[in-house]
C-alpha cells in the first residue's frame, strides 16, 4: 500500500547536506563506533561511579545501537534497576537519577520487562512527583529539565502524570525566563546553552509549543550557538571556563532536537558533529570533566545529529479517506483540522513517524480511493450506504486496503462488528494491548485497546483487514485540552500507525 511504503521511508536528504556532509555522516558513524567500544571497556558499565552514571552510559549504548543482550550492557542495566529505588532517595540527586532511570527504561521499550520489575516506572514516576515543589519545578533548571524528560518518558512507558504537574511545571520554567530569552541555573546566575536548550526541552514535554516564550528562547540559542563551549559560561571568570558543561550543554541541544522532532536549525547540529569529530582521542573517548560525562554526552549529540547528516525518512503527507454516503461531499463527515495537526503531532511523539495527516471524502462508489492510506468509515455513513457502495469498499479491502469502522462498540458492538463483517469474510477477534503493542511501528501498550474488535479474514495469518474502533476516534483530537501525551491520542496514533503500516 501507499502508506506502507511511506512508513518503509522513501529516502531523502532531511537537510539537503552537500556531498561534503554525507562523508561527515560516516566520519561520525565510525566515531559512534569507536565511542561505544569505549563505553562498554569503561568503568561505568563495569559498576563504577553512581547509579545515575551507569544508567546514562547504558542509554548512550543503546541510542548508539548496543544491543542490550551484550553481556556486559545488560549486567549494567540489571544493576541500575536492582538500585534504582534506592537511588532516587536523596532529595537532590533523586530527580537526576529518576529522570536517567525512565530514559533508559524508554529507550528499551519491550525488553525493559527483561530487566526492570512491572512496577519500577510508576514508582519512579511517583518519586518525581513527590520532589517536585511549590514553585513548580524542581529546585532548579537543570534538575526540571530531568524530571520533565522523566516524566515524558513515564507516559510513553504507560504511567501517565496527569495534568497538573505539567501545568506546575510550564508555569515554574517561564516564570524562570530572563527578559533576553535564556534560562540561568538559578535565579541571580548567568544565562547559559545548557540551561536554555534543557529549558525548552522541558517546556515542549509539558505541551507549551507555541508559547512566544519558546520562540525567544530559540532566537537566544541561534544566536549565541558556539559549538567549542556552553554559551554564557564561557565568559565567566572560572577554572576550565570555556569547557565547563560543554558537553552537558550539546546534550541538552540534542534533547531539544529529539522531543521537538527535529532540530530548529539543523547547522547546529552540522558544526556539533564536526568539532566533536575532529576532537575524539584515539581511544574513543573525548577530553572533559569527569562530572561533564563528555564521551556519553558527544554520543548522544552524534546519534541525534546523523538525523541532519544522513539521508532520513521523507515527511510525506498521508491521506485518511472518510466515507460519506451521499453524493454531495460538502456534507461528508469531517476530521477538525486541530485534530488532524494533533495526529500529526502525535505520530511524531509516540512513533517518531515525521508525517503531514489530511482528509479527504471517499464515496459513492468509493470514488477518491486512490492515494489512500485507509478510510474511515463511520457508522452513520454505513447505514446509509447502499449495497454497491459496501461493494466497492468490501474490494478495496480484498485487494489490500483497510477500512476503520468507527462505531460504539462498547453499547452497539453488534451492530458495528455485523457492518464491519459485510466488509470482510471472518470472525471478530477482541484486540487486547499484546495485539496493539506487537503490530504497530510504535510499540506502544494502550488500556484502551481491548475495546477494539477486527475482522480477521481465512488465510491472513491472524491479521484483521477491517478494524472496529471507538466513536470519535480521531475526533476527540480537536477538543479542548487534549494534550498529544493524553491516552486519547495515544489510542489514535496506536490505530492510525497500525492501519497506515497494513
Amino acid at each position: 500500500m501507499y502508506a506502507a511504503a511511506v512508513l518503509a521511508g522513501a529516502l531523502v536528504c532531511a537537510a539537503g547536506p552537500a556531498e561534503v556532509e554525507g562523508n561527515l555522516a560516516l566520519r561520525v558513524d565510525r566515531a559512534i563506533g569507536l565511542a561505544t567500544r569505549a563505553i562498554l571497556a569503561g568503568d561505568a558499565v563495569a559498576g563504577a561511579g553512581t547509579t545515575g552514571e551507569q544508567a546514562l552510559a547504558a542509554l548512550a549504548l543503546l541510542r548508539a545501537g548496543a544491543s542490550p543482550e551484550e553481556p556486559r550492557l545488560a549486567g549494567a542495566i540489571r544493576r541500575v534497576f536492582a538500585g534504582a529505588v534506592e537511588a532516587t532517595a536523596d532529595p537532590y540527586g533523586g530527580t537526576y537519577h529518576a529522570g536517567v532511570f525512565l530514559a533508559l527504561m524508554d529507550e528499551l521499550g519491550p525488553d525493559a520487562d527483561a530487566f526492570a520489575p512491572p512496577t519500577l516506572a510508576r514508582a519512579l514516576a511517583g518519586r518525581l512527583a513527590e520532589l517536585q515543589e511549590d514553585t513548580g519545578g524542581w529546585g532548579d533548571v537543570s534538575r526540571t529539565k530531568f524530571a520533565a524528560l522523566g516524566l515524558g518518558a513515564a507516559e510513553r512507558l504507560g504511567v501517565e502524570a496527569g495534568a497538573e504537574p505539567w501545568r506546575k511545571c510550564a508555569g515554574f520554567l517561564l516564570g524562570a525566563q530572563r527578559p533576553g530569552g535564556a534560562w540561568a541555573y538559578r535565579p541571580g546566575e548567568t544565562p547559559t546553552g545548557s540551561m536554555t536548550a534543557g529549558a525548552l526541552a522541558a517546556l515542549l514535554c509539558a505541551g507549551v509549543d507555541d508559547d512566544p516564550a519558546v520562540l525567544r528562547g530559540i532566537e537566544w540559542l541561534r544566536a549565541n550557538f558556539r559549538a567549542d563551549a556552553n554559551p554564557g559560561e564561557a565568559a565567566q571568570p572560572l577554572p576550565e571556563s570555556t569547557t565547563r558543561h560543554r558537553f552537558y550543554y550539546l546534550w541538552a541541544l540534542a534533547s531539544l532536537a529529539r522531543v521537538r522532532g527535529g532540530w530548529p536549525e539543523p547547522r547546529w547540529a552540522v558544526e556539533a558533529a564536526r568539532t566533536l569529530v575532529s576532537e575524539q582521542r584515539a581511544d574513543g573517548t573525548w577530553d572533559g570533566s569527569a562530572q561533564d560525562r563528555p564521551t556519553e554526552f558527544a554520543v548522544l549529540l552524534l546519534c541525534e545529529a546523523l538525523e541532519v547528516l544522513r539521508p532520513a525518512p521523507a515527511r510525506a503527507p498521508v491521506i485518511i479517506g472518510v466515507y460519506t454516503s451521499g453524493a454531495d461531499a460538502t456534507r461528508a463527515p469531517r476530521l477538525p483540522e486541530a485534530a488532524l495537526g494533533r495526529l500529526s503531532r502525535g505520530l511524531a511523539w509516540w512513533t517518531g513517524l515525521e508525517s503531514t495527516v489530511s482528509a479527504q471524502p471517499v464515496g459513492p462508489r468509493a470514488a477518491g480511493l486512490a492515494g489512500c492510506a485507509f478510510v474511515l468509515l463511520p457508522v452513520a455513513e454505513a447505514r446509509r450506504a447502499a449495497e454497491d457502495d459496501l461493494a466497492e469498499l468490501r474490494r478495496f479491502v480484498e485487494g489490500g486496503g483497510v477500512v476503520i469502522v468507527e462505531g460504539d462498540n462498547a453499547a452497539g458492538a453488534e451492530e458495528s462488528t455485523g457492518l464491519a463483517r459485510r466488509l470482510c469474510d471472518g470472525e471478530p477477534v477482541a484486540l487486547g494491548g499484546g495485539w496493539a503493542a506487537a503490530r504497530t511501528p510504535a510499540q506502544l501498550e494502550t488500556g484502551n485497546a481491548p475495546r477494539l474488535v477486527g475482522i480477521c479474514p481465512a488465510g491472513a495469518g491472524g491479521e484483521p483487514s477491517v478494524l472496529v474502533a471507538p466513536e470519535g476516534l480521531f475526533c476527540a483530537l480537536g477538543e479542548p485540552g487534549v494534550k498529544v501525551r493524553s491516552e486519547a491520542c495515544r489510542l489514535a496514533v496506536n490505530v492510525f500507525a497500525w492501519a497506515a503500516s497494513r
